[in-house]
């Protein structure tokens, strides 16, 4: 193979890697989207209250008024039939005797005033507390039912969204397959070995050989080039470039030079994931005008089939050439 035809071959295995990347997380975006649809709300059931009983406000005042009512009215009933002829150590008696008879009266008058006429009292004023909770548990019932009902119609929506998420969850899934199927048969070719299988050293591997820093991946006895594995392997142990895909992500604003390929690729399939999934997003919530309509999914899709296509025809004829 020469050294064209090698950079080709690292650029479409670039590619595939990068792609695949981008299939898989637009996947997991949309399985996000999708289990966040059509989950019923929990809105809380109106409770009615009671209004109680209460008569202890009114006990004191109906007390004190049934007291004086009470004395007063008896000590007229009780003076109105004295005799006034009685003689001054009778009229003594007769006014102690009056006194005595009022208090006790008014005494009993009070404290039935307080419980009898305070509990009348008090239950009227229960009565309307009653009609003032009543009223306010028909509004928050009447409440509830308008948001159970908009929640049903939202809930409805979304299973529609859904359901065209889902759709697109399963073309997505069936493009990934095929992907992983035509770089595993690209890999088959035994070009690059297993340990270098990766976007992280096939993108430095584009990078050394479109700078001219190597032009083949293993030690060259001829012509004593390093070779890309030897370069990559130094970089790595010298943390010249990082190799774990999940850090250069965590990383990308800060990637060397050394790795501008990997990170520009990266910053791109980060937008298509973004686009693809919000494109999805959208046009499930306007499903209706989208149904005749190819999605950005399957716009993708068939864009990756046609390149995959060319990449395997291209190359089966180079293999074949040096085979």
């Amino acid at each position: 193979m020469t050294t064209k035809e090698l950079q080709e071959y690292l650029n479409i295995i670039f590619d595939m890697e990068i792609n695949l990347y981008i299939q898989k997380n637009t996947l997991m975006h949309l399985q996000n989207q999708y289990s966040q649809l059509a989950h019923k709300s929990n809105i809380p059931v109106p409770t009615q209250k009671k209004a109680l009983a209460d008569s202890s406000d009114f006990r004191l005042g109906a007390g004190i008024i049934s007291a004086i009512a009470g004395g007063i009215i008896a000590a007229c009933v009780i003076i109105s039939n004295q005799d006034t002829n009685n003689s001054i150590i009778d009229s003594f008696f007769a006014s102690v005797s009056v006194v005595f008879w009022t208090l006790l009266i008014s005494g009993i008058c009070g404290l039935a005033g307080a419980y009898i006429i305070g509990a009348i009292i008090g239950e009227f004023k229960r009565l309307s507390k009653q009609k003032e909770l009543d009223c306010e548990y028909q509004l928050e019932l009447a409440e509830y039912k308008i948001k159970v009902k908009l929640d049903d119609e939202r809930v409805q929506r979304e299973l529609v969204q859904k359901n065209y998420i889902y759709q697109q969850i399963e073309l997505l899934s069936k493009q990934i397959e095929k992907s992983s199927n035509t770089l595993d048969k690209l890999y088959s070719y035994n070009i690059i070995d297993k340990s270098y299988r990766n976007i992280v050293a096939i993108s430095s591997f584009c990078e050394y050989l479109r700078l001219g820093k190597t032009y083949t991946l293993g030690f060259d006895r001829d012509t004593g080039d390093t070779g890309a594995y030897n370069l990559y392997d130094d970089e790595v142990r010298h943390n010249h470039i990082i190799s774990k895909l999940d850090i250069i992500i965590d990383k990308l604003d800060t990637i060397s030079e050394n790795q501008r390929i990997l990170a520009d690729a990266i910053r791109e399939g980060n937008g298509k994931i973004n686009r693809l999934s919000e494109d999805v997003l959208q046009a499930s919530s306007q499903i209706n005008n989208s149904i005749n309509k190819n999605t950005a999914i399957q716009i993708y899709n068939g864009e990756r089939t046609q390149a995959e296509l060319s990449y395997m025809n291209r190359m089966n004829l180079i293999y074949n050439r040096h085979h």
